[in-house]
């Protein structure tokens, strides 16, 4: 704390100015930065003058000197002083919707001190009105302004639900934003539009974007709208041979947690058994034991994985056979009495033994009742 408390005598503005931001953070020390914040208002330089300023309205609450050092500065007439000291007396008074304003004024200065500040306070203020909140910002969506654009949409995503009539606004700005951009607009939709009926034609749109961090991040929104899997089964399905590999390990989770929703991805998911990645073979071969009834092309998929060099993988096989024996035996347990017979390693062997075992009982239950033909 006391080395940044001296930067703020540093011969740099630009230097000080920081330091005065910073201390802002420090909440737990604020009886030791309220004294050097109060100093710094006397700064010759209005960026550091509007940095404390903030900082003092981030600590300075029930603290009258604070109260008293602000007023003192209501004389200071640059511009961005002026609104961030409008903004500080929001912090330490009451926070409710006629601070709503002043708010946008901040949120829309291009000192990042001054509108991270706004955006707490303007997204804590929209969450309690938020009809009045969002229509200011659906109005700085409108005006196309940056930083405006990018911090309405910050404040949005913060007050959720109630901002669900931004999303004919914000939809349109996808397709115009920079890889940043278009991956908060993802996020941004999926935490307004809890139902996905509007923010799913975006996060699909999302599937098949340039940027392999975009993709991703649509592949975690989706798992939101798993209900709506028929929807954006196809698309995502189409992840599973991406070039890159995080994405097809999403697209795998994805399709793995939908089970047999996702029975149709089961021939990309055995192209996975294959991939050069071990890790994403080994949760291919586990994806198999979810996705409904064993094909043919499933069964063979797991009997090439079964006899494979890597011992981690043909234990993989092992238990997935073992899973799909209990609807299939007769299909899985030829491929496991194969498998004990080459098995060079003890202990797989042993799990290969249990397996036919486990399988194998099974199959005589189904044999005992009426009506079970294998």
């Amino acid at each position: 704390m006391q080395p940044l408390i001296e930067t703020l005598k540093d011969s740099e503005s630009t230097v000080r100015a920081a330091a005065a931001e910073a201390l802002g953070a420090f909440a737990k020390h604020k009886d030791q930065a309220i004294k050097p914040l109060i100093e710094s208002l006397s700064d010759q330089e209005a960026e550091v003058r509007s940095a404390a300023i903030i900082s003092l309205g981030k600590l300075g609450k029930n603290k009258p000197d604070v109260a008293e050092a602000l007023d003192r500065v209501a004389e200071d007439t640059d511009p961005q002083v002026k609104l961030n000291l409008d903004i500080a007396r929001v912090c330490l008074g009451t926070r409710d919707e006629a601070a709503i304003p002043v708010l946008m004024q901040g949120i829309a200065s291009n000192k990042r001190f001054t509108f991270e500040a706004a955006i707490d306070l303007l997204g804590e203020i929209g969450k309690a009105s938020p009809n009045k909140a969002v229509s200011g910002l659906l109005a700085m969506l409108e005006k196309g302004e940056e930083p405006g654009v990018g911090n309405a949409l910050v404040v949005l995503r913060q007050i959720g639900k109630p901002s669900i009539e931004a999303i004919p606004k914000i939809v349109p700005l996808y397709d115009k934003g920079d890889t940043k951009r278009r991956l908060y607009i993802v996020k941004a939709l999926a935490d307004i539009d809890r139902e996905g009926e509007a923010a799913l034609p975006v996060v699909m749109k999302a599937l098949d974007d340039s940027e392999a961090m975009v993709r991703r991040e649509a592949i975690v929104t989706l798992v939101r709208y798993r209900e709506k899997a028929d929807k954006f089964l196809e698309p995502a399905v189409k992840l599973l041979s991406d070039s890159d590999r995080d994405t097809r390990s999403l697209a795998l989770g994805l399709v793995r947690g939908l089970g047999p929703k996702a029975a149709e991805a089961v021939p990309a998911v055995i192209g996975l058994t294959k991939d050069p990645d071990p890790k994403l073979r080994i949760s291919a071969i586990g994806a198999l034991a979810v996705l409904g009834p064993p094909t043919p092309e499933t069964i063979q998929a797991l009997e090439e994985s079964i006899h494979d060099e890597d011992v981690n993988i043909r234990g993989a096989a092992v238990r997935t056979l073992r899973t799909l024996g209990t609807s299939e035996p007769s299909k899985v347990v030829p491929v496991l009495a194969k498998a004990e017979e080459t098995e060079k390693d003890e202990g797989l062997k042993r799990s290969i033994i249990g397996a036919i075992s486990a399988v194998s009982k099974k199959k005589a239950q189904r044999s005992t009742k009426p009506g079970q033909d294998d």
